[in-house]
């Protein structure tokens, strides 16, 4: 109580800030001149009636009944004291004069916000960091809901004032011309009723709140069927084709060689802006970089386009047996929030596109929207959001629109599918040649930096998009096809991009149509080739009490595949990937994997690619596994469980080196809490399991 209390108090307005804010000697200097103005203007205003007219007087003569008749005792002249509200009582309705309703314009309305702000941060009234943290956002709500256009302020001068970011990002960021109006929209809509602010406040503002409890997923009303009692995988035909791999390839037309690889401001590396406070001429116009970026790539910086060429060349002769191609998502640089546009997206595309097609010539790709695919960056608003707002259409639209259509020209689907992409975010079904169906998902609708997905958080497909995918799923169990998932963010892993309940939703979705219909799934974002399994779940089902190490993992049902990506940065080499799959039930019977060696590209030199390691071979060495069995869950279940058996911490080794494809600068995974941890993360497929794995302190 007394927390609502509180927030009632700043809620309500000048009682509110004065209590915040009794030190503040110049708003309280303001507020005696409003106050004295105000005043004025009344006796004023008051003079102006009285020379106008003559105010009605307080000792007015009034009639009111004076028959005594009623009385029983002496009145001695005065008035009869009646009852039963007879003889000239007013009546119980009647209407008196009301004071006039304070008026404020938009901009005081938007100071009387941010001192409730303030007031809630330093106030003693609330228990704790998240009560003031959900009551903040509350206030912003309302501003949003009554003056949107002074939401951007707010947020650039609260972000300032508690250092929540470097001023120049406050500023830039949540500008009115780059992410503060869509965050407006997003206050405007949450919803404390639906844990909207708790999950805000816990994933987006620094941690202030514990994740909300994930709901429990209504398996009965949302699968039209249920699960039939002889799903397996079907059997390999003993024939296989070839799957090109791509991920994450964040193409930077603004990369300079010889500019600052090894920068210390916030950006991008490999500008020409770019510096290294640690260098003593970097005050210098014509200072030598620490570390020069190169022709071909830095491990600090997004793709040069000679890395990305590089690559394609050395994947000439293996696309001449490729049946078609996958992407994972992620084309447009790194850049700052500020310093992209929708023009820049789309060239950054279109470059990007055009080459993929120009380089692959006539090897099919099928590609899903990476977070880095849309403008804003990460940002995708559901369908329904402009609904009695006077929206034709999604401020998003064009986004699809120009995918598909550009997928379309590349000859990549057709006018059918391109269509259906434009009223699925740019999502999509088709089925190959081959006669694989593949669906690809926009993953922004569980991306956790989408803040639109901080709206209505216990519904876990406010987009519709996990409907899109149930339904073609069970369309493809209906006509006995097996489908391969292409998505971005991984559904799980260690559970630090989701939002909760959407990935629980998928995880479901998985397991009602594996292992006989899904094939496999796939992912990139992470920039790093890993994987992680699906398991089945005892009846019945709880998905709201994944503890570590607690979930089910005796029944090994599908893979996700997370693909390497091409992009350095962050100390990786470029990479990518091709499967062998099965040519009749489409699983997977091996995957090869190739680098190019960022560490060897100095100055002009080329980068050199080189095969990695094969994904049978390597976990497989001594060939305990049927050569004619698919790399499945179970295969990978299997890996998970030999490294958690070897007491030397090798294998786990391995696979952590590969993570990066060998790149000379892997940190290290030597203790037994980051093996534990990476190993829970194998069998996480959603973020409430990832969370719970524990340790965080990654490798070392």
């Amino acid at each position: 109580m007394m927390q609502l209390n509180a927030l009632i108090t700043v809620l309500l307005g000048a009682s509110g800030v004065a209590l915040a804010h009794a030190n503040d000697n110049h708003r309280k200097s303001s507020w005696e001149k409003h106050r004295q103005s105000s005043s004025s203007t009344a006796k004023s205003s008051s003079s102006s009636s009285s020379s106008a007219s003559a105010a009605p007087s307080l000792t007015a003569a009034v009639t009111y009944s004076t028959n005594n008749a009623n009385a029983t005792l002496p009145l001695r002249g005065g008035p009869d004291l009646v009852y039963a509200g007879n003889y000239g009582v007013p009546p119980i309705d009647a209407s008196s004069p009301q004071p006039t309703p304070l008026q404020f314009n938009a901009s005081q309305i938007a100071l009387f916000a941010q001192h409730q702000i303030d007031g809630i941060i330093t106030s003693s009234a609330f228990e704790g960091n998240c009560s003031k943290c959900i009551a903040g956002v509350t206030v912003a709500k309302f501003l949003a809901l009554s003056h949107p256009e002074e939401i951007p302020t707010l947020l650039q001068n609260t972000c300032k004032k508690y250092a929540f970011a470097t001023d120049e990002k406050c500023e830039k960021q949540y500008a009115s011309d780059e992410l503060g109006p869509y965050i407006a929209q997003v206050l405007a809509r949450m919803d404390v009723a639906t844990d909207d602010m708790q999950l805000f406040c816990a994933q987006q503002l620094g941690g202030y709140c514990t994740l909300p409890a994930p709901i429990a997923i209504d398996e009965s009303a949302w699968f039209a069927k249920p699960k039939p009692s002889n799903a397996v995988e079907p059997q390999g035909s003993g024939e296989t084709i070839r799957v090109v791999h791509l991920s994450d390839s964040h193409y930077d037309p603004r990369y300079v060689v010889g500019s600052e690889g090894n920068c210390t401001d916030a950006g991008m590396c490999c500008r020409p802006d770019s510096f290294n406070v640690n260098n003593p001429a970097a005050a210098s116009p014509n200072a030598s970089p620490l570390a020069p970026a190169a022709r071909y790539g830095n491990f600090g910086c997004d793709t040069p386009g000679e890395l990305m060429l590089s690559m394609f060349d050395h994947m000439q002769p293996y696309l001449a047996n490729a049946s078609f191609s996958i992407f994972t998502g992620d084309i447009t640089s790194h850049d700052k929030a500020w310093q992209l546009s929708r023009a820049y997206q789309k060239y950054d595309e279109w470059m990007t596109l055009k080459t993929f097609k120009a380089q692959m010539g006539n090897v099919p790709m099928y590609p899903a929207l990476g977070n880095h695919d849309s403008f804003p960056s990460d940002q995708n608003t559901p369908f329904w959001w402009g609904e009695g707002q006077n929206m034709t259409e999604s401020e998003f639209q064009w986004e699809y629109d120009f995918y598909a259509d550009l997928w379309k020209e590349n000859e990549w689907i057709d006018e059918e599918t391109a269509a259906e992409a434009k009223k699925h975010y740019a999502a999509f079904s088709t089925v190959t040649k081959q006669g694989l169906k593949i669906i690809t998902i926009n993953t922004d609708f569980w991306y956790k930096n989408n803040y639109f997905n901080y709206v209505n958080t216990t519904n876990p497909d406010s987009s519709g998009m996990l409907r899109f995918l149930t339904d073609e799923l069970q369309a493809a169990e209906d006509a006995s096809q097996r489908v391969w998932i292409v998505g971005h963010v991984p559904s799980g892993y260690d559970g630090s991009n989701p939002v909760l309940n959407a990935p629980n939703l998928f995880y479901s979705i998985v397991q009602r149509f594996s292992p006989h219909v899904i094939a496999a799934t796939f992912f990139g974002h992470t920039h790093r080739d890993m994987f992680n399994v699906y398991y089945d779940a005892p009846t019945p089902k709880k998905t709201t009490e994944f503890v570590a190490g607690s979930w089910n993992t005796s029944d090994p049902l599908m893979t996700a595949w997370i693909g390497k990506s091409l992009v350095p940065l962050g100390g990786l080499n470029g990479g990518w990937r091709y499967y062998d799959v099965d040519a009749k039930s489409f699983s997977i019977m091996d995957a090869h994997n190739f680098y190019g060696n960022v560490s060897e590209a100095v100055n002009d030199n080329p980068v050199p690619w080189t095969y990695l390691y094969s994904s049978r071979e390597t976990y497989d060495p001594n060939g305990t596994w049927p050569t004619d069995a698919p790399l499945n869950a179970t295969f990978w279940d299997r890996v998970s469980r030999e490294m958690e058996a070897d007491a030397t911490g090798a294998l786990i080794e391995k696979y952590n080196f590969f993570e990066t494809a060998g790149s000379v600068r892997t940190p290290k995974c030597v203790t037994e809490a980051c093996r534990q941890q990476k190993i829970c993360y194998m069998r996480s497929g959603c973020a409430v399991q990832g969370l719970a794995c524990g340790n965080k302190n990654g490798p070392n």
